[in-house]
């Protein structure tokens, strides 16, 4: 009986563990809007000691956010031209710090319901798949700058 009973008890304590990750979030910025203005850029450092892969980033104030990075590219006069893209498959890697800061990798915020002011705070829930396609969520807060 005891037996069962430390075997019940160790599968729901790796059964929690499991449902867990571990992050470290630094910096989580997103910028303010004026007022009409439905397009904002978030900004942060992360880290996790395993590697993931961003599925989905939502928010109750926003319709659509997506992972950009920017590079510069040759125009068509020799002239340098900077060129945002979306990331399709935005990965963390594992203890390498996945930066997002402008004019560089970014979050790009579409279809903001409402004016961030600065001194508001903005959760935004992260969906991330590690490689074992194990599935996690974590509801981080933005602080509008």
């Amino acid at each position: 009986m005891r037996n069962k009973i430390f075997m019940l008890i160790t599968l729901l304590s790796v059964s929690f563990y499991a449902s867990a990750i571990e992050l470290t979030i630094d910096s989580a910025l997103i910028k303010a809007t004026k007022p009409g203005q439905t397009v904002t850029a978030g900004f942060m450092k992360i880290k996790s000691p395993t590697t993931l892969n961003i599925k989905n980033i939502s928010t109750p104030v926003a319709e659509k956010i997506e992972v950009h990075t920017m590079k510069m590219e040759k125009g068509p006069y020799g002239d340098s031209i900077m060129k945002m893209r979306k990331i399709d498959d935005p990965i963390i890697e594992a203890n390498k710090e996945f930066i997002l800061m402008p004019g560089a990798d970014h979050l790009m915020i579409f279809e903001v319901k409402k004016e961030l002011k600065i001194g508001d705070t903005v959760l935004l829930k992260f969906t991330l798949i590690d490689t074992n396609k194990k599935e996690y969520t974590k509801d981080i807060p933005f602080n509008v700058y």
